[in-house]
């Protein structure tokens, strides 16, 4: 008896330990849901081997309405606004496949007349009343399955676990109660969050309006050592899956004078990067951009300098193991003012981020970190913010700003990298500038890559191009975000 009172006691503290860590875990990760509402934001992540579409199901007549004017390839995902006990399904495209609502081509919506023989498979999902609902798509075939994955299915699997080898007397009744506990700790998370994104935009309009606003005070201040030169460096914001770093005399005025001249001739109006994972001009960014290439058989190149310098401050500070072969170019980039009266829309940055930032698995090929170096400063205005995690930076010639937006990495046999992506706190902006020019270079790090498959292998959704191609072949053409 006393052997069994000792395990039952092993038990619970695993299962206590178990789910703060689990605490830990989701902590600022939760969608923002007050207790009265049923509005809920749904994410679909496609882990499954094909495409995929989705319809939601109008009750009672079971009704099939598509969801989508394009589909989802494998690794990507979709965001979805619902409300809770809204049904949903998932449906996988195969090839000569007939969609639900009796579609022979995702792109023709004529009605089959003769009986309906290869309906394409689904599985079903419904919103249930939990925060942050995340549906996994898996499988194929009979195979292929949607899993909501939410907060409390979550603390479940973990409690399951924990209990696994314990006592089955009184595991449902301490599970229930620690369950309403640890509910109200999740709540609490989710009204942290709340107010870090809520605040964001107070924060990015008051630092964006004051020029004399200095850097945010950094959390530690230390060297970094390059081909015996030292350069200060100033930790701004770490935690595991995001860091903010400003150093200190990073470029020198001859690297910055020939990034200037070799892209002089090819600058151009900047773009964004578009939902259907090409590229567009935006309201949300004014500027000048020009890509310049890495002369990698030149080592003493000013523009090989400065680059490998830059994987070698990323490669020191993290564990992606990053090479320079088959990197997105380096980017320069020029904003203006027009003065402090000026009526005109001013070149800025507004808040983005630069690869994923919500927090879900990042996909191999796709961004990891940026640098921004700072070339020339404006008189007034063009400081850059990363409001969300309350970090204001007043640019410096020759300074950097280095960032990351994925934790540590793990390398599979197949060679792609697998990580968990940041959530939020690397989104970020360029102020207005108001007096002056901006002259900054920009260096886009992705992991994944190399001289075989190089950056734009892949389009801005982190996807092979060529798998995208080959998808597009079973639908048709319809997809990738083409309108029906």
């Amino acid at each position: 008896m006393a052997i069994l009172i000792i395990m039952k006691r092993v038990c619970i503290r695993i299962w206590v330990t178990l789910t703060l860590i689990l605490l830990l875990t989701l902590s600022f990760t939760s969608v923002c849901v007050s207790s009265t509402s049923t509005a809920r934001k749904i994410v679909i992540r496609n882990k499954s081997p094909s495409l995929i579409t989705l319809y939601w199901i109008s009750i009672p007549k079971e009704d099939y309405v598509r969801q989508q004017t394009s589909v989802t390839y494998p690794l990507d995902r979709l965001n979805i606004n619902s409300f809770v006990n809204h049904t949903f399904a998932a449906v996988e495209i195969t090839k000569d496949c007939v969609l639900p609502d009796g579609v022979t081509k995702p792109y023709d919506d004529s009605k089959l007349k003769s009986p309906i023989k290869n309906i394409c498979t689904e599985s079903r999902f419904t919103v249930t009343p939990n925060t942050d609902q995340i549906i996994l798509v898996t499988g194929t075939g009979s195979k292929f399955l949607a899993v909501l994955d939410d907060d409390v299915s979550r603390l479940r699997s973990l409690l399951d676990e924990a209990f696994e080898n314990c006592e089955e007397d009184g595991k449902e009744c301490l599970r229930q109660n620690l369950e309403v506990t640890v509910g109200s700790l999740l709540k609490k998370n989710t009204l942290e969050k709340t107010v870090r994104e809520s605040m964001a935009p107070l924060i990015e309009d008051y630092t964006c309006a004051d020029s004399k606003i200095s850097t945010s005070p950094p959390l530690q201040n230390t060297t970094w050592t390059h081909n015996g030169v030292t350069r200060d460096v100033s930790v701004l914001f770490k935690s595991d899956n995001a860091e903010v770093h400003i150093i200190k005399e990073f470029i020198s005025p001859e690297e910055c004078a020939a990034i200037e001249k070799r892209s002089a001739k090819s600058l151009h109006k900047a773009t964004v990067a578009s939902s259907d994972g090409g590229s567009e001009f935006s309201e949300n960014r004014k500027a000048l951009q020009a890509s310049v290439k890495v002369p990698l058989d030149s080592p003493s190149d000013p523009v090989y300098l400065l680059s490998s310098r830059i994987y070698d401050y990323t490669n020191a500070h993290t564990n992606y193991n990053l090479t320079m072969e088959g990197q997105e170019d380096i980017m320069s980039i020029q904003y203006k003012g027009c003065g402090v009266n000026c009526e005109e829309k001013r070149d800025r940055y507004m808040p983005h981020c630069d690869g994923e930032c919500g927090g879900d698995e990042y996909l191999s090929g796709s961004r990891v970190a940026t640098v921004v170096i700072y070339c020339k400063v404006p008189e007034i205005g063009g400081g850059t913010n990363f409001a969300k995690s309350n970090i204001h930076i007043k640019p410096e010639a020759g300074m950097a700003t280095w960032f990351r937006y994925v934790g540590d990495m793990t390398t599979l046999e197949d060679g792609t990298v697998t990580g968990a992506s940041d959530s939020g706190y690397s989104e970020h902006s360029g102020c207005p500038v108001i007096e002056g020019e901006k002259k900054i270079v920009t260096q886009w790090m992705r992991a994944g890559v190399n001289a075989e498959e190089p950056w734009d292998s892949f389009n801005t959704k982190g996807l092979k191009k060529k798998d995208v191609e080959k998808f597009k072949e079973i639908t048709g053409g319809w997809g990738g975000g083409e309108e029906l």
